[in-house]
């Protein structure tokens, strides 16, 4: 296996980034920046393909919509609304001025497909839609590319958070009914004993 070092990158802007991809390399995009904590709402997913003619491309999960005057209206959330399916796309556009890395991080786990065969899968899923933010998004179809396994760390966390908040307001609810039937219980056994 490779060394962690080379399976992630540091974020970059787009340019430094593409001097140290190679074809098959997962490109993870930062979405949704906040500019006082640094952090993003969301991560976006892409495969790099390579150039064609010369320009630096990726394969991914987005909108077909992705010119600038949409970008402007809607934002990098254009990625996941609408008519969503797989694209072959310029890698400036899709960094949008968003900061990026090369993110091959399963590499240590999950031993990658060939990169000709990681490319190829990417390209003949060009069209494909399907596109489901928790079963099949973006990042699952670009560890699907690379790895043969649909996975997303974000669906994941997501999932685990709203199981956690339906047990949480489960447990409320239950404790709410709880105390209601005791407290009726107590009231029942009060005018029970003021009979007597």
């Amino acid at each position: 296996m490779t060394s962690s070092i080379q399976l992630v990158s540091n974020f970059l802007n787009w340019r430094d980034l593409a001097k140290i991809l190679k074809p098959g390399d997962l490109i993870e995009f930062k979405r949704g920046d906040s500019s006082s904590t640094g952090c993003s709402i969301y991560q976006h997913w892409a495969v790099y393909v390579g150039l064609i003619k010369g320009v630096h491309h990726v394969v991914h999960y987005s909108n077909e919509d992705l010119s600038n005057s949409a970008r402007r209206t809607f934002g990098n959330f254009l990625e996941i609304i609408g008519n969503v399916e797989v694209q072959l796309d310029v890698l400036e556009n899709v960094a949008c001025n968003c900061s990026c890395r090369k993110n091959n991080s399963r590499d240590a786990v999950d031993p990658p497909i060939n990169p000709e065969e990681i490319v190829d899968t990417a390209k003949k899923s060009v069209g494909q839609s399907g596109y489901n933010i928790l079963t099949n998004n973006c990042e699952h179809f670009a560890h699907f590319c690379r790895y043969g396994k649909r996975r997303s760390r974000q669906a994941n966390n997501t999932v685990r958070w709203i199981g956690g908040a339906a047990i949480v307001g489960g447990i409320a609810v239950g404790a709410a009914v709880a105390v209601t039937l005791l407290s009726t219980n107590d009231k029942q056994k009060d005018k029970q004993a003021e009979k007597k």
